[in-house]
């Protein structure tokens, strides 16, 4: 025989929500007290850590380039990918490849 439980209406604020809540789709909640929390880091020891934030060495290497916004027609466009991908390059290594072996004065 299956046991009856009676479920208990909310308490609700004046904004609609639960005060304190016991339980959430019948699974009780933990009890914040009793569990551990992690202890903040002193500054030192984030520079430490080996994930995360900044340190020496990490983020994109340069690459020398300078980055530069072109407007181009959907025609250049087509032909630009057609010829990157032809020759197994990427689009700014195409634009660079016509641009220096161009007989530009």
């Amino acid at each position: 025989m299956k046991k009856k439980t009676t479920e208990r209406a909310p308490v609700l604020d004046q904004d609609g929500y639960e005060h304190e809540p016991s339980e959430i789709n019948g699974s009780p909640l933990p009890d914040w007290n009793s569990l551990s929390r992690r202890p903040k880091l002193t500054l030192d020891e984030a520079q430490a850590s080996s994930r995360g934030g900044r340190r020496a060495g990490a983020g994109r290497k340069p690459t020398g380039k300078i980055r530069k916004q072109v407007k181009l027609s959907p025609a250049t466009v087509h032909r630009l990918t057609s010829y990157a991908k032809h020759r197994k390059l990427n689009f700014s290594e195409a634009l660079e490849h016509i641009v220096t072996n161009s007989s530009m004065a």
